[in-house]
């Protein structure tokens, strides 16, 4: 501007316009200005403060909409006015009842979407449908004696869902995804110590621990007080066996050791030195802390039996 105003070539009505510019920049701002206008004061990093002017777009444009909202005060078409969040909702919920509304009946398909959600461990942010799972905790802290499934290893979370991966799952045979979904259903069971409906299950099924647990010394036997390591082994020992006081006489972590060596890989040895009959043998093998061993089930049984026979051809399983 200041070699616009040392120049003599500007006639009256661009020297007028070079005045405004020049007052506009000095901060002599009139009234219309004003009201469509202000400053944003912000702070360097420095400390000292930043000033910046700003105006309506309306104003600086000049364009205004008719009172009757069909076009712009200077004929122009008018800019279409975005619906309201409250009727892009109400839309939403519509297409989404029509879906619901749709899917009734239809239990086989919902079966799909469920057995996906499922085995891809699926997040809930991201998940076709509104269940919010929650796999158990089953690694334990101390692993030496205990065998995690493969079936029952948790699988890695799918943050990004796609429907390659939705029609990879849908190739599938029937039979195949039918027993992948009941794997995750497993997955997620829980129980308390005093669930009656986890306690007839496993009476039905004839659970048993031992088949993923084993007694060992860094397992279990030291980790228990010290006091209750005798009487565990005068439960295991027969009680006419000189074993027992000697094994009394033991500290803690040799008795853990004696203990374990009834269970670990050279069982037999010690049992046959200890001079066990077959009997103990078997008792030694489904031997259980109280606290692995389950509640009978309730008087009143779960319908079904816990024997299932697989249907030809289906892949589905039948109970009686």
């Amino acid at each position: 501007m200041q070699t616009l105003a040392e120049s003599n070539g500007l006639d009256p009505a661009e020297q007028a316009e070079l005045d405004a510019l020049q007052a506009r920049a000095d901060g002599d701002f009139n009234d219309d200005q004003r009201a469509a206008g202000g400053f944003v004061i912000s702070i360097k990093h420095d400390g000292t403060p930043d000033y910046a002017y700003f105006a309506k777009k309306s104003a600086l444009s000049g364009k205004r909409k008719s009172r009757s909202g069909g076009g712009s005060s200077d004929g122009g078409p008018a800019t279409p006015k975005p619906l309201s969040e409250s009727l892009l909702a109400d839309l939403a919920r519509i297409k989404l009842m029509s879906l619901q509304a749709a899917l009734i009946g239809h239990v086989s398909l919902m079966l799909d979407p469920l057995g996906w959600q499922l085995t891809a461990a699926l997040t809930t942010y991201s998940a076709p449908l509104a269940i919010a799972v929650t796999p158990q905790e089953i690694t334990t802290e101390k692993v030496d004696g205990t065998t995690v499934p493969d079936a029952l290893v948790r699988p890695k979370t799918d943050h990004r869902p796609d429907m390659e991966s939705f029609t990879a799952w849908l190739t599938l045979p029937q039979a195949e995804r039918i027993i992948l979904t009941g794997i995750a259903l497993a997955r997620l069971f829980l129980f308390s110590t005093r669930d009656s409906v986890a306690n007839a299950l496993a009476g039905q099924l004839a659970v048993n621990p031992r088949e993923v647990w084993t007694p060992t010394t860094d397992g279990y036997f030291n980790r228990l007080p010290a006091p209750a390591l005798d009487p565990i082994y005068a439960e295991l020992i027969p009680a006419s066996t000189a074993a027992i006081k000697s094994c009394r006489a033991l500290k803690t972590g040799p008795k853990a050791q004696k203990l374990h060596s009834l269970f670990g890989l050279q069982k037999h040895v010690e049992r046959a030195t200890l001079q066990l009959t077959p009997d103990d043998d078997a008792r030694l093998d489904v031997w259980l802390p109280r606290e692995l061993q389950w509640a009978a089930p309730d008087p009143v049984a779960l319908a079904g039996d816990a024997e299932a026979d697989l249907d030809e051809g289906s892949g589905i399983r039948r109970y009686s």
